[in-house]
This record gives C-alpha cells, sequence and structure tokens, in this order.
C-alpha cells in the first residue's frame, strides 16, 4: 500500500512538474498565443511584419538563474496585445531574457551574489542596463538582416525592463518605432522609501539590501552608484524630446510610483495611469490587481486590455 502511495505521489508531482515547465519560458525568443516558444522563425513578409521585444523586470544587478522568467500570465497580455491592429499583417512577440546577465561590480561569479569594493558612487565597469542595451543592438541587427525594418520593432518591458526600453529608444530613437514601458523602475523600492524627503533618501541608501564591501567608512557604494546611475539614465531619456513611447503606470507603484513624475515632462510621451487604492484597484469593472506589490504588475492583470486601444492609436 505504501509503494502504491509512494508512486502515485511520484506521478502527480510530476505532472504538476511537467505543467509548470509547460508554463515556463527562460529562453529568448518568440511565445505564441498558445505559450508555444521558438527561439526563431521563418519571416512570411518582413517588410509586413510587427515584432514586439519584451523585457522582464528584475533587480538592476544581479544575475540568476532560479526564477522562472517568463511566465504566461506574466506576458499574457503582452502575447494579447500583438493581436491587435497596429497596421502590419503579422505580429510576433519575442521575449528576452537577461537574467543570466550580471554588472560588473559583481566578484563572485559563480554565485554571482558579491559585490566588488569600489569607491562610493564610482561603479566599476558596465552595469547590467548597459549590457542589456548591446544585447538588444545584437538582437535588432539579426532582425535587420533578415528584413524587419527599424520601423516596425516595438521595445516593451516591465519594471527593470521598462526602464531599458525607454533607455535604448532614447538613444537610438531610428533604430525602433517605439517603447511601451509597463511600471518603469530602477534601484529599488523609491516609493516605499520616500526618496523625495531627506529622511527618505537616507533611509533607502542604508538599506540593508545594499550592503556590499565598502573603501569609506559608513557609506553605501552600491547605492551611491545607482543613485548617480538613475539620474544618468533619466537625464538621457529627457534629453530626447520626441521619444515615442507609451508608459502604464500606477502611483501606488512603490518602486518608483510616486517618483516618476519625471516622465511626464516628455510631452510626446503618453503617459496612461492606471488605478489605484483610491479606485479599488478597478477599471470598467476589470480589476487592475495581478500579484504583490499591487500597482507594479499592471501589466499582467485583467484590466489591461482596458488600454489597448490607446496604445493602438498611438503606434498607429
Amino acid at each position: 500500500m505504501k509503494l502504491i502511495l509512494i508512486i502515485l505521489i511520484a506521478l502527480f508531482s510530476t505532472n504538476i512538474f511537467a505543467d509548470d515547465e509547460r508554463k515556463c519560458i527562460n529562453e529568448t525568443g518568440f511565445v505564441d498565443d498558445k505559450f508555444n516558444f521558438s527561439k526563431t522563425i521563418k519571416f512570411e513578409d518582413p517588410e509586413n511584419t510587427l515584432i514586439f521585444m519584451f523585457h522582464h523586470g528584475g533587480a538592476a544587478d544581479k544575475a540568476s538563474k532560479s526564477d522562472c522568467v517568463f511566465t504566461e500570465k506574466y506576458i499574457k497580455n503582452a502575447i494579447k496585445l500583438t493581436k491587435e491592429d497596429f497596421g502590419t499583417k503579422y505580429s510576433y512577440l519575442y521575449v528576452v531574457n537577461t537574467k543570466p546577465l550580471y554588472g560588473d561590480a559583481y566578484k563572485d561569479r559563480k554565485n554571482k551574489t558579491k559585490w566588488k569594493a569600489f569607491p562610493v558612487g564610482e561603479y566599476p565597469g558596465k552595469t547590467k542596463i548597459e549590457k542589456k542595451i548591446d544585447l538588444i543592438n545584437e538582437i535588432n541587427e539579426n532582425f535587420y538582416s533578415q528584413g524587419i525594418k527599424p520601423k516596425n520593432i516595438i521595445m516593451t518591458g516591465q519594471s527593470n525592463g521598462g526602464y531599458a526600453s525607454l533607455l535604448y529608444t532614447a538613444r537610438h530613437p531610428d533604430k525602433v518605432r517605439g517603447a511601451i514601458a509597463y511600471h518603469p523602475a530602477c534601484c529599488g523600492k523609491l516609493t516605499k522609501y520616500d526618496i523625495a524627503t531627506e529622511k527618505g533618501r537616507k533611509k533607502w541608501l542604508k538599506n540593508e539590501n545594499w550592503k556590499c564591501p565598502i573603501k569609506e567608512k559608513g557609506k553605501y557604494p552600491c547605492a551611491e552608484a545607482f543613485w548617480i546611475f538613475r539620474s544618468k539614465i533619466i537625464d538621457e531619456i529627457q534629453s530626447n524630446k520626441n521619444l515615442k513611447a507609451v508608459v502604464i503606470h500606477n502611483n501606488d507603484d512603490p518602486y518608483d510610483g510616486e517618483h516618476s513624475e519625471w516622465l511626464k515632462e516628455i510631452k510626446t510621451i503618453k503617459f496612461i495611469e492606471t488605478p489605484g487604492k483610491k479606485d479599488n484597484w478597478k477599471i470598467n469593472g476589470k480589476s487592475c490587481k495581478s500579484w504583490t506589490p499591487f500597482g507594479h504588475h499592471v501589466n499582467s492583470s485583467p484590466c489591461m486590455s482596458e488600454y489597448f486601444p490607446e496604445i493602438v492609436k498611438y503606434f498607429k
């Protein structure tokens, strides 16, 4: 009896594992509406093909292989968006896994968890987001070689992936049609720590998540470096006065929620504010909740489709 029970448990566990694997993608490539994955596809009509390149969120500089990068739930709305009429015959979602990348500040390349010691505010080498930009260039060049036009590539991404999408589009406006940034964020829960105040900023800089080897007593070089890094990114994105982008935002987002006002200063951006606490997280009866923290994953919620018409109109 015990043997039968063990076998049944093993079979049940295997089925669950298989189902989880089916619903989890940890590679770079194309995903269709059945959640089927392909590393490459043959374009029937490249000049009449639109590609949405999706970049996931994650820590600003860390590398990881353990997380499930693209779950069906996470990118289902990104897939649905490709079915809208953007003026091309074919549309595809291309997901980019940058989890294995790490910034040059990491010393332990095996565990990818230890920081190098460096002077406060002076990041050693390339950050992870800069390596993402390099990777995007490689991917785009490959698409161009297959006949895809720059005007038929739209950068998309959530959280840190949203930041990368905006930065790439601001830096290379001639290489893509534009960007869709879902809750763009960088460098931790800025809203939670209220960095607009000196007290909040100091608390954020001393957060235990930022502890790393130091060269100046009482300082957190990682936090200072990313504070400077974030400021430089904002300056570069703002320098493009004709930035073509849609920003999906939520003021209750604990990351950059209350600290994304600078995006509104770029007049060419379509800034979409989604329902928060005061609206009971709903629009037209549809919930904007996905998973915690609420406000940071509206892109994966049932209400996201309410904003498709605005996005389509902007890019057509």
